[in-house]
């Protein structure tokens, strides 16, 4: 809300600045709830700030565009007729902050015998022999939307075009269990747990299937080629 009303008062600086610093110092001073011993987390900077920021600019540059536009219009409306088209468009992006708190409140804690994964709501934990199979995990666009991409540029939708090309898949391990429904595991920005839990899995003698490489242990070779 801070940042919202000062970049509404953009471009008087003088009533903007306290808005905006307040709102930069609460959100990198604000207490978190502490995470479980021994939790194993997200990488913060790229995980958590990243989607964050990344709705909060652009999802509060969206929602303060009506305003700026009926100013720069001079007449006595408060909102441009353009808040119906951009203001939608800002609600999904202000829902990356959501995104930013899943990654931050998920943690995996690894015990002798199980593993418990900390979701922000109720844990869940499994035993290491409950586990009949890790298998690769991959979540992306559906593939009808890439067949879009031609028709897009050659309607000048360049900017929806290029966000289809750059789209990046998530990737993950999914771990088929006797006790219940899989468990799927998103590495992104967790790639240092994910093959700390692979390789307790790899000791526990848990099958893997083909397509796991990239999140297993490195040996030390590979470390040292990186």
């Amino acid at each position: 809300m801070l940042l919202l009303i000062g970049l509404a008062a953009l471009p008087n600086w003088i009533w903007a600045s306290p808005f905006l610093i307040a709102a930069i110092a609460i959100y990198w001073r604000a207490p978190r709830p502490a995470l479980p011993d021994r939790a194993l987390s997200y990488n913060w900077v790229t995980a958590i700030a990243g989607p964050d920021w990344i709705g909060f600019l652009f999802g509060g540059l969206l929602c303060v565009l009506p305003i700026w536009a009926a100013r720069a219009d001079g007449g006595a409306e408060l909102l441009h007729p353009v808040a119906f088209l951009v203001w939608p468009i800002a609600a999904i992006l202000l829902s990356l902050p959501v995104i930013g708190w899943r990654n931050e409140a998920y943690a995996l804690v690894l015990d002798a015998h199980s593993f418990t994964i900390h979701t922000g709501f109720k844990p869940r934990s499994i035993q290491f022999d409950a586990v009949t199979q890790a298998k690769p995990w991959r979540r992306g666009l559906p593939r009808w939307m890439r067949y879009l991409t031609p028709f897009l540029i050659a309607k000048g939708y360049y900017g929806q075009a290029g966000g289809i090309l750059l789209a990046r898949d998530s990737t993950g391990i999914a771990l088929e269990l006797t006790t219940g429904p899989k468990v799927v595991i998103k590495a992104d920005g967790f790639e240092t747990p994910t093959r700390a839990l692979m390789k307790r899995l790899q000791q526990a003698g848990t099958p893997m299937a083909p397509g796991l490489s990239s999140f297993l242990p490195k040996t030390r070779r590979q470390a040292e080629t990186e």
